[in-house]
């Protein structure tokens, strides 16, 4: 009799447990303010998920810190939140920011690169964005085993960069983006333009050599062509 009393009694306060569970993540998993202004909230690497929760009360995004804490414990994501900037607003539920950081839907900031550039400016872009550090660009640059993992027979990067506008997250590694602007490159000189190139007796980078000149005699499309015939 009194291990069934134990039973019920147990039974009873599962249930009561149960219910309280629910109650509070029905109370506390609402949004805690309208939908705008949305916020742009940096993450950089490295930071702990107290502090993560620390940051979205501070921003006005977040009700107790204590709930969305016990939700990325519940989950087992507290350790999974990925860094970087996100767009966030307090009319999103915590389960809906939690998800949003786990899933890494970071902010991505365009960046455009003009026709003409050369490494440096390129360079000088992305620093001035934040986007990646200078001086690893130009030593990214010149350093011959990493162009040669980009298919490239060349010394340094110059012309491999194609001029396009190109979308980057914050903490991108500087390789990724130098790889996007090479893959692009790949991409746009087709097979039929290395005949061309061939056909006139020049090599790719021969042309693209050229190509440099002449952006370099003129800024305007319209005397490429004769700068061009000159060389």
């Amino acid at each position: 009799m009194k291990v069934f009393h134990k039973l019920v009694l147990g039974g009873l306060l599962a249930g009561i447990i149960g219910l309280l569970a629910i109650f509070g993540f029905v109370t506390f998993n609402k949004p805690i303010g309208p939908s705008t202004p949305v916020h742009i909230v940096d993450i950089p690497p490295g930071t702990a998920f107290t502090q993560v929760a620390h940051l979205l009360q501070e921003k006005g995004l977040l009700g107790p810190e204590w709930f969305f804490q016990g939700l990325g414990r519940v989950q087992q994501v507290d350790r999974k939140i990925i860094p970087g900037e996100y767009e966030l607003h307090a009319g999103m539920r915590p389960t809906e920011l939690l998800a949003k950081l786990v899933a890494g839907d970071v902010y991505q900031h365009s960046v455009t690169i003009p026709e003409g550039y050369n490494v440096v400016q390129i360079a000088d872009i992305l620093d001035q964005k934040g986007l990646a550090d200078k001086s690893e660009i130009l030593r990214l640059n010149r350093d011959s085993a990493f162009i040669a993992s980009l298919n490239i027979k060349a010394s340094t990067l110059e012309g491999y960069l194609f001029p396009d506008t190109y979308r980057f997250a914050r903490y991108t590694p500087t390789e990724f983006i130098v790889r996007t602007f090479v893959n692009r490159f790949h991409e746009m000189v087709t097979p039929e333009l290395r005949v061309q190139a061939k056909s006139m007796g020049m090599t790719l980078q021969e042309v693209l050599t050229l190509a440099s000149v002449v952006e370099k005699e003129t800024g305007l499309a319209s005397e490429r062509p004769l700068v061009s015939g000159v060389f």
